[in-house]
């Protein structure tokens, strides 16, 4: 009978929706109420029949599942007046159901289905209940603090992790399913035990609290608070590739659309690079385009809007696989952020922190790429002509650089050099002793003159080469 019902109501679904969009007048009103009517009706008895969470009772009508969750979110977006236009209690019942679908690893390529609905939903709260979305993101913050603590213990075997989430938002919800039914009557259960379900939980929630700040910002903004923010972007110490991806997308939100200013910069930007340093035979499982696309866009809004303090902290790390980085990623988005992030240091750090020349190194990739750009304009802005000549000489590897002057090039022993720049032949090499104060005063420190030798030009490398 169940499966009549899903059938004849999928059915006419599909019937008023190509009606309604091939038409330019609206349909009979009184057409529509009967659709809503016989949809109240007959919607509880499919989520009864099909939507039980646990995988026992689901692992045999795997594409029945799905075919009533897409009805759920066709339904929502197309006919609003089947949920009373977004009812807390017409709609709670439903996403409680749906929710711990992205606990069950059976159903982990289907997750993105559950999240539409789970969306659709949510936007009719978000328009009809108010107070009910934002309860939502509440939870759902609280949620994301409590499955950090799970992913801390790291339990697998024998042992079982039940999670109770989602209080005040399913209060009073009293149609759950008997797994998922706390024994106070208050909340939602769900299992947590091991990765493959925590891992993609945590992950969708997550999506789902982006969401919300991206669709309702300004009736969640003033939610948000720095322990959340902790916990959110300290799962990318337990996570997989796509829970690392939603971490870096939910980072880009606050860092966007928030005006908050608690995102922890020192360590995001640690863990990022860390990840990059990882690079070292050639990139890890878990990083593919999408992925480095993503990290890219985190890394860009963390150096546009940290400041100048933690550029100056993260200078040394990031200029480490900036340039392996560079030229292994195929992300357009990656390599952006990598050369802004290489222009600010330039910027505010001394030439011995960034190493000017590496932009000559990043010349030779195989592919061009552009963004380096910004890099060189930073780069001889900040140096002068007459430091970028003396980097190109000390550069060891590039020799190639000396054939582009044609007088060096027809130089033979014995014979004398000619004159063509006086101003570089006034330039003065420094001893390797030689004490220098950071131009920066604000990072109040010397150095050893470690790379001030490089101030040489290129005549000078080519005399010593053929001296020794």
């Amino acid at each position: 009978m169940a499966k009549a019902n899903l059938s004849s109501l999928v059915h006419e679904l599909r019937e008023r929706i190509a009606a309604s969009s091939s038409t330019p007048t609206p349909n009979n009103p009184s057409d529509d109420v009967a659709l809503e009517v016989r949809f109240r009706t007959v919607l509880p008895n499919l989520l009864h029949a099909y939507v039980l969470p646990s995988s026992s009772s689901s692992s045999g009508n795997q594409r029945e599942v799905i075919a009533v969750v897409k009805l759920i979110s066709h339904t929502a977006r197309n006919f609003p007046g089947v949920f009373y236009h977004g009812k807390p209690s017409a709609v709670s019942p439903i996403v409680a159901r749906i929710l711990p679908f992205f606990a069950q690893p059976l159903f982990r390529s289907r997750h993105g289905v559950f999240f539409e609905a789970i969306g659709s939903l949510l936007a009719l709260l978000r328009s009809g209940a108010r107070d009910a979305y934002r309860q939502f993101f509440v939870d759902s913050m609280s949620l994301i603090q409590d499955t950090l603590y799970v992913a801390s213990l790291d339990v697998n075997g024998s042992s079982r992790v039940t999670l109770k989430c989602f209080c005040e938002f399913f209060s009073g919800v009293e149609d759950l399913p008997s797994d998922n039914k706390p024994a106070d009557g208050c909340g939602l259960l769900v299992d947590l035990t091991g990765r493959s379900r925590w891992q993609p939980f945590a992950t969708w929630i997550l999506k789902l609290l982006s969401k919300c700040l991206t669709e309702g910002t300004l009736y969640v903004e003033g939610l948000i608070h720095a322990s959340f923010i902790s916990a959110a972007c300290s799962l990318l110490c337990y996570g997989d590739g796509d829970l690392h991806m939603a971490c870096f997308d939910f980072v880009h939100i606050i860092g966007t659309v928030t005006n908050y200013d608690v995102i922890p910069y020192q360590n995001l930007i640690l863990s990022i690079t860390t990840i990059l340093g990882m690079d070292k035979e050639g990139l890890p499982v878990f990083r593919n385009m999408a992925y480095d696309s993503s990290m890219g866009i985190c890394l860009n809004t963390l150096y546009s809007s940290c400041p100048e303090d933690i550029v100056k902290l993260n200078a040394a790390d990031l200029v480490n696989v900036f340039l392996q980085s560079l030229g292994r990623t195929k992300s357009h988005q990656l390599k952006v952020a990598l050369c802004s992030a290489y222009a600010r240091i330039a910027q505010v750090c001394p030439p011995h922190i960034w190493k000017p020349e590496y932009l000559i190194s990043a010349l030779y990739h195989s592919e061009p790429c552009l963004p380096l750009i910004e890099c060189f304009e930073v780069a001889l802005s900040t140096l002068g002509p007459h430091f970028v000549r003396g980097i190109l000489g000390n550069n060891e590897d590039l020799t190639v650089l000396a054939s582009e002057d044609t007088s060096t090039e027809s130089t033979r022993l014995g014979q004398k050099r000619p004159i063509r720049d006086m101003d570089i032949l006034s330039m003065k090499r420094q001893k390797l002793n030689e004490e220098i104060v950071v131009a920066d005063a604000s990072l109040d420190m010397e150095c050893r003159s470690g790379y001030i030798v490089t101030c040489q030009t290129v005549e000078d490398a080519c005399m010593a080469s053929m001296d020794s």
